[in-house]
């Protein structure tokens, strides 16, 4: 029998780990880093975008692959996944997550935001963003990493790597015309261009 896709069990406390609420209103950490008793790191601003294109991501995911019906409830716009599937998609976002992380740890090495460096080179990758800023058609705001950037390949093959997992995943279960409308149906909102490597 087949089940809904929603792949808790297969997870477990997977979302808890993005618990960024702030713990009180004297707090300046969020709950997790409260919990671990560090300081939380948000994302350098060269890769606010990135961080957008990570967020969008895992919303996508949450909202294709997390679906619930009330019991007794149909919806025939649903599709239902087995638990190799489920299993398979669970673990390419894991790599997905795992790459994100170390794209942003590239970036900060490259550029000496660790903080052993940070106060050093604060000053260079301040007039890093402002060139950035400067090209044409660049969101000032949400600043990608680009091709030639540190982490610009690490996360652009994630990208990749995450959709050819989960149509690779969505072969196992399903074949022809079907594989055919189930990947126009989970692909359709996918929300990041993948861009070139």
């Amino acid at each position: 029998m087949q089940e809904r896709s929603h792949m808790v069990e297969y997870h477990g406390s997977f979302f808890d780990n993005f618990d960024c609420v702030l713990n009180a209103a004297g707090s300046v950490l969020c709950r997790q880093c409260f919990d671990r008793r560090s300081g939380c790191e948000s994302s350098p601003a060269g890769t606010l975008g990135n961080a957008h294109e990570y967020t969008d991501l895992l919303d996508w995911y949450v909202e294709t692959f997390f679906v619930e019906l009330e019991e007794g409830e149909e919806d025939e716009d649903i599709v239902i996944f087995n638990k190799d599937v489920r299993r398979a998609i669970n673990e390419a976002f894991k790599h997905l997550s795992s790459a994100f992380v170390q794209t942003v740890a590239v970036h900060r090495r490259y550029h000496g935001l660790t903080t052993n460096q940070k106060s050093r080179r604060v000053i260079d990758y301040e007039a890093f963003l402002a060139r950035r800023r400067e090209l044409p058609g660049v969101n000032y705001e949400k600043l990608y990493l680009m091709p030639g950037d540190a982490g610009y390949v690490l996360w652009t093959g994630a990208k990749r790597s995450f959709r050819t997992a989960i149509t690779e995943a969505l072969n196992w279960q399903f074949e022809g015309d079907n594989l055919d409308d189930v990947l126009d149906n989970v692909l359709e909102g996918w929300p990041v261009i993948i861009g070139e490597l």
